[in-house]
């Protein structure tokens, strides 16, 4: 099959979750004989549709220059961009186009390919389908618990994040916008051949939002697992201090904040902390990594990639994840698939795989006095430790998730009524 997976950044230069798993699953796909191109939005400049091609892990991504434009509206919904993807689909003799992100493209690339003809899926890997932010947390630090948002508070929390927007667009305008942005993104999403969910949480959401129940199927995520699962064979009892670690994003969502104050109120000696992840949000990593580097016994290891993955984790022998929010953490099923057990904010997207006091110990998200004592407990307990990561469970791969897209790409093609 001739199979697009689109999405929102290219690995190369962005390593965040999405982009590596569609990396991951572009190349178990062409290992079993597809023709696979990855595609994202370049908004550095030049012609609309214009196409920059590299090669990234064997697999070729293709950026496609998209304007850059002012108005709030074109960010969610611009039929030339649209369009112009749609076009260069076509040209290929695209069959698939499997969308894993929307931002750039935009929802019209997802309705115009539907429209013509190509077999169209839609992976919510976040919230960007039903929040701004991707991540539904305000401005203010906030997190929202239900879904649908109404309007105007998503309309307060935009104007509140940009400084200078409210000229732009006064709140009355943007609670138009928002609203319209809520149910145009629904529509054309429920208009998908198929739509997956990696949680029951983002699901509940999806449906929530606007996207009928009937159209949206759970679909938990897959993890890269070379040479990940040699680490979990060869896992042996811990000696000295707990080694604590810490790895993705480093952003307010992510939590670092919380778990380095965590940190701070340990016994003396009683663990190590290594950080590894890009410090994107530097007015607010700064002073964290600045205060943690003043921790005796914590490191900031800086930025990561899958070749490092294993030998991360093979390091450690408890995986933190202080998340105020998550549609779904690769980072924890792959600290998993190492045999590492987790300490990690009591969230709904993480309560389908965490078993709190079995794999893991589970905390109120935000909480570091709450998290300073279950380090302490892990600290003080080797069996504990031992036992938790002795009942981590098995994982689900990126290998899995590629047989079964194959069989929904084949059935949607089968289709006596498909173009």
């Amino acid at each position: 099959m001739n199979i697009a997976l689109i999405l929102h950044e290219t690995p190369a230069r962005r390593l965040g979750g999405v982009e590596l798993y569609v990396l991951s699953l572009a190349r178990q796909l062409t290992d079993a004989g597809h023709e696979v191109t990855c595609w994202y939005p370049r908004p550095e400049g030049g012609a609309l549709g214009a196409v920059e091609r590299s090669v990234v892990d064997g697999v070729p991504f293709h950026g496609v220059a998209v304007p850059v434009r002012r108005d709030v509206a074109s960010r969610f919904r611009d039929d030339e961009v649209g369009a112009a993807l749609v076009s260069l689909l076509r040209e290929r003799g695209t069959q698939v186009a499997h969308f894993h992100h929307l931002i750039g493209f935009t929802g019209s690339a997802l309705d115009l390919s539907v429209r013509a003809g190509i077999a169209s899926l839609f992976t919510a890997h976040d919230a960007w389908a039903y929040c701004n932010q991707c991540h539904l947390v305000r401005h203010n630090g906030h997190v929202c618990t239900e879904v649908p948002v109404d309007a105007a508070t998503c309309a307060r929390c935009l104007l509140g994040r940009v400084p200078g927007l409210a000229r732009i667009a006064p709140l009355a305008v943007m609670t138009r916008l928002m609203d319209l942005r809520s149910r145009y993104l629904s529509a054309v999403i429920g208009r998908a051949d198929v739509v997956l969910a990696a949680s029951e949480y983002t699901r509940g959401h999806l449906t929530g939002a606007g996207v009928p129940a009937e159209r949206v199927r759970l679909f938990p995520l897959g993890v890269s697992v070379d040479g990940v699962e040699t680490v979990r064979a060869r896992r042996t009892g811990r000696r000295g201090p707990l080694r604590v670690g810490y790895l993705g994003r480093l952003t307010f969502k992510k939590g670092l904040d919380v778990l380095v104050e965590a940190f701070s109120r340990l016994a003396p000696g009683a663990a190590t902390l290594d950080v590894h992840g890009h410090a994107e949000q530097g007015a607010y990593c700064e002073p964290i990594l600045r205060r943690m580097m003043g921790l005796p016994g914590a490191t900031y290891r800086g930025n990561y990639g899958p070749p490092d993955l294993a030998g991360i984790l093979a390091r450690l022998d408890v995986v933190v994840v202080p998340s105020r929010e998550e549609s779904y953490c690769l980072v924890a099923r792959e600290a998993f698939a190492a045999g590492v057990p987790l300490v990690a904010s009591r969230l709904p997207a993480l309560a389908d795989v965490l078993d709190d006091g079995v794999n893991a110990l589970v905390v109120a998200p935000g909480d570091a006095g709450e998290l300073a004592d279950a380090l302490s407990r892990l600290a003080a307990d080797e069996a504990l430790c031992a036992s938790l990561s002795a009942n981590v469970p098995s994982v689900r791969t990126v290998g899995d998730d590629a047989r079964d897209v194959v069989d929904m790409y084949r059935t949607i093609l089968s289709e006596p009524d498909r173009m």
